[in-house]
C-alpha cells in the first residue's frame, strides 16, 4: 500500500498491479453496490408523523408565528402524500 501511495507515475503503478487478474477488476467495476430498500412502514411514517407532530406543536405552543409556519409546511406534506399515492398505484397495477 505504501508503494502504491508513493508512486508518481502510471508506470510505477503498473509494475505494482501487474499480478492482479484483469477479470476480477472488470467484475468489480460492473456491479453497483446494492441499496438497502426502505420498508413501507418507514416510508409511510416519514410522511405521516411530521405533519401531525407539527400541528400538535403548533396548537400546544400557542405561538401564532409558529402556527402560521406550520400551516405553510403541512400542505407540502399533503402534496407528497398525493405524489406517493399515485406512484404506489402505478407500481401495483
Amino acid at each position: 500500500m505504501g508503494q502504491a501511495l508513493a508512486s508518481r507515475t502510471r508506470a510505477e503503478l503498473a509494475i505494482l498491479t501487474m499480478d492482479i487478474p484483469a477479470g476480477l477488476m472488470a467484475d468489480l467495476q460492473r456491479h453497483k453496490p446494492a441499496r438497502r430498500p426502505v420498508g413501507k412502514v418507514v416510508a409511510g411514517a416519514g410522511l405521516v408523523v411530521p405533519p401531525g407532530a407539527l400541528l400538535a406543536a403548533a396548537f400546544l405552543s400557542g405561538n401564532e408565528q409558529f402556527f402560521k409556519l406550520c400551516m405553510l409546511v403541512v400542505p407540502w406534506f399533503i402534496i407528497a402524500w398525493v405524489i406517493a399515492g399515485t406512484q404506489w398505484m402505478t407500481r401495483s397495477s
